[in-house]
């Protein structure tokens, strides 16, 4: 099992404690993005939904951070977080992200930028090729 450095808030006032319930989802794909979240307890899944399928990208655990792909490119939510468990997040709002990105180096913002659309096209190719490999529709299962 690999070691993952524990992502920590900078400060209390930047974010919000947030409790979601198992089954709450947190954002739907296509909402406008308004915040980025940290997972401080429990389970979130990211996930796609294709012609009626669903298409797990990832569960963010402890640590873990979602929702900052859609800050960073400006751009609406391209997949649906639902807490797995009853889950603890500490939202940090899109002004907050903002700010960051504009101090930081103009060449980081675009390496952020092109990371970030690179994973998007990545994710959309991935679906696209669990969905048409999938008969049964449940992208969960094993092969």
């Amino acid at each position: 099992m690999t070691s993952r450095k524990r992502f920590r808030a900078p400060t209390p006032k930047i974010h919000n404690r947030v409790v979601y319930y198992a089954g709450k989802r947190i954002f739907r794909e296509g909402d406008q993005a308004r915040r980025a979240y940290v997972v401080d307890s429990g389970l979130v899944e990211i996930a796609r939904e294709r012609d009626g399928r669903k298409f797990v990208i990832g569960v963010i655990g402890p640590g873990g951070i979602f929702g900052e792909m859609a800050l960073i490119s400006r751009g609406t939510r391209v997949a649906t977080a639902t807490a797995l468990e009853n889950t603890v997040c500490l939202a940090i709002p899109d002004t907050v992200v903002e700010s960051k990105l504009q101090k930081a180096d103009p060449f980081i913002r675009a390496l952020l930028t092109m990371f970030v659309d690179t994973i998007q096209f990545l994710t959309d190719r991935g679906a696209e090729a669990m969905l048409l490999g999938n008969k049964e529709g449940d992208s969960s299962s094993d092969p």
